[in-house]
């Protein structure tokens, strides 16, 4: 089967089913977004000077896929140790893979991230990181959506509930 790599991207033009059998497309477009989770597909996202507290970690990063709107992001990350500090620009919520990590809050909480923990920070919240050795996770990204688009949204669906409970009422007559 041919496949044409974008990054952790894969697209067939083969109505085969690859060698790991993870994979068979007929026709392009895909529907839906397909990655792996692979270590060599991980690219250099260096952390901030500014932001770094002690030692020298190295970041990595493969982003696995966007959303429509770009309002939402799955990304696969790894980073060696190091100290720093880190500033949430969207809702990331996270599942730790590999290593170990912590993280200590504004309010001077401390988590530790392992294999098979999951954390939540909200945008705008800032911790520091410690990364005794290695950590390697899985992000789930999502921008917030706007109190004013929010409320829309609401609206635009109650009234289409009124609106299909009216539809379905044979008339009185």
């Amino acid at each position: 089967m041919t496949i044409a790599e974008n990054g952790s991207f894969s697209f067939a033009a083969s109505d085969q089913t690859d060698p790991n059998g993870t994979i068979r497309i007929v026709s392009e477009p895909p529907a839906f977004a397909y990655a792996a989770l692979t270590k060599t597909s991980l690219r250099s996202a260096p952390i901030r000077k500014d932001w770094i507290i002690d030692g020298t970690p190295q970041a990595r990063l493969d982003s696995l896929s966007m959303g429509t709107n770009g309002w939402s992001s799955t990304d696969h990350w790894d980073c060696t140790a190091g100290r720093f500090h880190w500033h949430f620009f969207w809702d990331e919520t996270v599942l730790f893979l590999e290593g170990e990590v912590h993280i200590t809050d504004d309010r001077g909480n401390t988590y530790v991230g392992r294999p098979g923990v999951s954390m939540m920070f909200p945008v705008g919240t800032h911790a520091i990181w410690h990364v005794p050795v290695y950590v390697r996770k899985i992000a789930f990204n999502r921008r917030p959506i706007p109190w004013a688009v929010s409320m829309a949204m609401k609206v635009d669906a109650r009234l289409k509930r009124l609106f299909q409970r009216s539809d379905s009422k044979p008339f009185a007559g």
